[in-house]
């Protein structure tokens, strides 16, 4: 076995032998490389998990964005006409700015409903994520259910 030891100025006792000091300066080579093999599989599960929570913020957060722009284009009248969109066109609008990459996603909006005795348009978008974290995928039985939900009132 390979061994290092830090260069320090070499003390002896009175009899020729190695102090005490001098003998636990002495390292093997390896024992670095052993301890971070150790080490190395706790840091990849505190990378994936830490990868997976952003992802899960970002998803939340684009799901609100979008949410929210739906809810209020549901209530902006249409300049040329004067009405308001269709439940079919607030549904074009969605997937015009959902990210493909996401996947499959449901809608639920309520564009007649009140909101504290005022009239308002309300959207919820739902949408799953699976985890990218091999842990994490096979500890959880489904995939992530990630909803957001907006309203915008009616002026």
């Amino acid at each position: 076995m390979r061994y290092t030891r830090e260069s320090k100025p070499r003390e002896r006792s009175r009899f020729g032998l190695r102090s005490f000091a001098e003998r636990t300066d002495w390292l093997p080579a390896g024992q670095s490389l052993v301890e971070f093999c150790l080490v190395l599989p706790l840091l990849l599960v505190f990378l994936s998990i830490a990868v997976d929570v952003t992802r899960y913020l970002h998803i939340r957060m684009v799901l609100e964005e979008i949410a929210t722009d739906a809810a209020r284009y549901a209530t902006v009248k249409d300049a040329r006409n004067g009405s308001l969109p269709t439940s079919d066109q607030v549904d074009d609008r969605i997937s015009s700015i959902f990210p493909k990459e996401l996947g499959r996603y449901t809608i639920q909006k309520n564009l007649v409903g009140t909101v504290g005795g005022e009239p308002a348009v309300s959207v919820k978008l739902t949408c799953q994520a699976v985890p990218y974290s091999p842990l994490l995928n096979n500890t959880l039985a489904s995939p992530f259910m990630i909803q957001a939900e907006a309203w915008h009132p009616r002026r």
